[in-house]
């Protein structure tokens, strides 16, 4: 948001210099950190924590000037363009654009790989004195070295490599041990990172499931010629329930390029009941000026993974395999009350596929969307650690659903 606002500033006053990427990334994390710490303080001192500090750190990542990814941009950002005005971004500010599947020209930037959290001293004292600390929003400020000074980065850091980088680190003393002992005995060493990875569950959770730049574990998004249009990050969330039976979050997303149309917003209201695996999700676009088709998609991270792509029967399953070898089969799945057009399995081209973190493909359903209704499905997920042990049982939870939803029980009162 922040890039956008200072492109059309400099769009407005020519004489406005052009705001670097890095500027913009460190000015995010400021507001974002802001709003955040902020919520956190209000909803701890709710929760009786009165004296529990909640700080922001701006934090800079330090990449590799040299990393391959800035010799080949593929990350797009900003607006969208006209060829004229990417053909004067190109000259004005040595802009790499490229053109996004006949919706316009965009910006493309390096995603480089993080080489160093140039606050982790700060951070890690900070973790240590118990503050609750905001840092790396973004995949942090990208910077490379020269010499003693830190030069900002035309470039977007994967926030998944940040974040494993800043866990990694939060632990330096284990994983010096681990370095250490792979020189003598590697088994040993991966046992000792098993005591304490957060991709392992220690029972209290982990995090083994990766999205990056997809539609996730169930998003919806309008498909325009074949291609998708990513609705990315939301503006703006209320929470309307927050339990104990019910939580119901509404988000309002930064206006979508549509057919050329720039002001059509999404609106997600999301909502999850106690005991359910599936998320009530009723999606609106205002501004829509026609019909157009809908897909809600299941990220794939194996090209011939155990797919069901039910059109008939009104949904799709997924068995994901996790990130790790020994963190079971993720169940995923989308249920939809009306009609479905299509249920498919489309993979990337290899092209596409370094665009979304190397992952495979979607499994997708198509429906049409038409302007002012509410396009309303369910999508969630088990794990075979926990009730649901097998792809079959979630097979037939998800089907027993889907006709449950599409034949409501009614009630008559006389």
């Amino acid at each position: 948001m922040i890039n956008n606002a200072m492109a059309a500033l400099s769009r407005e006053d020519e004489n406005q210099p052009n705001t670097p990427l890095s500027v913009c990334v460190a000015m995010s994390q400021a507001y974002i950190g802001y709003d955040l710490q902020n919520a956190l303080r209000e909803e701890l001192r709710k929760r009786g924590f009165m004296r529990t500090p909640v700080v922001t750190v701006v934090t800079q990542v330090r990449v590799d000037e040299n990393d391959p990814a800035f010799q080949n941009p593929s990350k797009p950002i900003g607006h969208f363009m006209t060829k004229e005005q990417a053909e004067h971004a190109e000259k004005a500010y040595g802009y790499v654009m490229k053109e996004d599947a006949g919706r316009g020209y965009r910006r493309v930037v390096a995603s480089p790989k993080p080489v160093e959290i140039v606050e982790q001293d700060a951070i890690n004292s900070l973790v240590d004195a118990n503050k609750i600390v905001i840092c790396c929003g973004g995949g942090g400020i990208p910077v490379t070295l020269q010499g003693d000074h830190l030069k900002g980065a035309s470039a977007v850091i994967d926030k998944d490599f940040a974040s494993c980088l800043l866990a990694k680190e939060l632990d330096a003393d284990s994983w010096k041990q681990v370095n250490e002992l792979r020189k003598t005995d590697p088994k040993a060493a991966d046992e000792l990172v098993r005591t304490f990875s957060y991709h392992i569950d220690h029972g209290y959770g982990m995090d083994c499931y990766a999205v990056g730049p997809t539609l996730g574990a169930g998003v919806s998004a309008l498909m325009v010629n074949d291609t998708i249009i990513y609705p990315w990050c939301y503006k703006t969330q209320e929470v309307l329930d927050n339990g104990p039976l019910r939580f119901t979050v509404k988000l309002e997303f930064n206006p979508l390029a549509v057919k050329g149309d720039t002001a059509v917003v999404e609106t997600r209201l999301i909502t999850l009941d106690a005991g359910s695996h599936l998320n009530r999700t009723a999606v609106s676009y205002s501004n829509l000026k026609e019909s157009l088709p809908i897909v809600t998609g299941i990220v794939l991270h194996e090209p011939d993974g155990a797919v069901v792509a039910d059109a008939a029967g009104g949904y799709m399953t997924y068995v994901d395999p996790t990130t790790g070898p020994d963190n079971g089969k993720i169940f995923m799945g989308a249920a939809f009350p009306a009609v479905v057009k299509e249920a498919k399995t489309v993979l990337f081209p290899i092209e596409e596929k370094k665009m979304r973190n190397n992952a495979d493909g979607h499994v997708l359903v198509v429906s049409d969307y038409e302007p002012g209704a509410d396009y309303v499905y369910y999508w969630g997920f088990a794990w075979d650690r926990a009730d649901i042990k097998t792809a079959e049982a979630w097979n037939r939870y998800m089907a027993d659903f889907a006709q449950k939803v599409r034949n409501p029980m009614t009630v008559s009162i006389r």
